[in-house]
């Protein structure tokens, strides 16, 4: 019997810019076959008794503007945008905020 543990890297970033908030998480699963398919309501890999396959429905209901990435095999990218509105973002305020 061939048993094995994988490891993989979950990176989740936070980018703030002039007049939105970037948020893209990343890792190095085994990547997604078909981005459209996977972004339909209820889709999952998990078995039936898990089935919460909500993610992209609910992401893309909040955030200005999802991108999906993906090479089977290698990994996932998907990169989120929202604007920020009513606010002015100062030059100083990112600094700080990289920090």
């Amino acid at each position: 019997m061939d048993m094995r543990i994988v490891f993989g890297i979950v990176k989740i970033e936070a980018k703030l810019a002039t007049n939105e908030i970037i948020i893209e998480v990343s890792d190095t699963g085994k990547g997604i076959e078909n981005v459209e398919i996977a972004k339909q309501p209820l889709y999952t890999t998990k078995p039936d008794l898990e089935r919460s396959g909500m993610g992209f429905t609910i992401m893309e209901s909040f955030m200005d503007a999802v991108n999906v990435e993906s090479i089977v095999g290698l990994g996932t990218k998907i990169t989120m945008k929202k604007a920020i509105k009513n606010e002015v973002v100062e030059e100083d305020d990112i600094k700080a905020f990289r920090r």
